[in-house]
């Protein structure tokens, strides 16, 4: 498959099989996340990988973080929202966030469009 035949067949989609990913192919995610373009080399990206259990306490992280976000919304609504929260890094059988961390070299927005161009890279290779 060519990389336009990926570019174009790549979807996000709410659906997610419950399969295991082998270590190697996170690595190799995280390995074409590290090849994007940067300037002056600053590899802006930080990468975290949750599996197993590390999905429950970042679903426990995200539910603290929701409960004080819809404390001004009745119990019921909040309820609602902290649930979905809570459950929703159980979708995936892995999870790799990223964030950006600037250098301070270059201006801000070039940091993040490099961390873009290194998550788009990794959806690539994940697709392949």
């Amino acid at each position: 498959m060519s990389v336009l035949d990926i570019i174009k067949a790549r979807r996000t989609i709410g659906a997610m099989q419950d399969k295991d990913v082998s270590e190697d192919a996170i690595n190799l995610m995280l390995e074409a996340g590290t090849w994007a373009p940067n300037h002056k080399k600053t590899e802006p990206w930080k990468f975290r990988v949750f599996t197993g259990d590390s999905r429950v306490r970042l679903g426990d992280e995200m539910e603290r973080i929701m409960k004080q976000k819809t404390a001004h919304l009745s119990e019921e609504e909040a309820l609602k929202k902290t649930t979905k929260v809570k459950k929703g890094p159980l979708r995936a059988p892995v999870i790799i966030a990223v964030a950006v961390s600037p250098s301070g070299k270059v201006p801000e927005i070039e940091e993040i469009s490099a961390v873009a161009a290194s998550i788009q890279n990794m959806l690539l290779v994940a697709e392949e």
